[in-house]
């Protein structure tokens, strides 16, 4: 199920502002240095790294439903 997810973030990190000055989307002078990198990238870590423990936790739950482990009368029960 994150095969999309993980073709979305491959497009989305690949898109970088010297990509977009090579294709004519943005002027060279508007190229932030590269000591401003680090809030950037330290977002982009926080986001995936807080996303972890939902992520581990709902695939867990799916493969209970999908192996039959949780019955789906105990959907929600399954959550505890």
């Amino acid at each position: 199920d994150g095969f999309h997810e993980a073709i979305g973030d491959f497009i989305a990190l690949s898109i970088t502002p010297d990509y977009l000055v090579q294709i004519g989307l943005l002027d060279k002078g508007q190229v932030p240095s590269a000591d401003k990198d680090i809030g950037l990238l330290l977002r982009q870590a926080m986001d995936k790294v807080a996303f972890l423990p939902f992520g581990l936790l709902v695939d867990k739950w799916r493969w209970g439903v999908f192996s039959g482990q949780i019955p789906a009368n105990g959907y929600q029960a399954g959550w505890d």
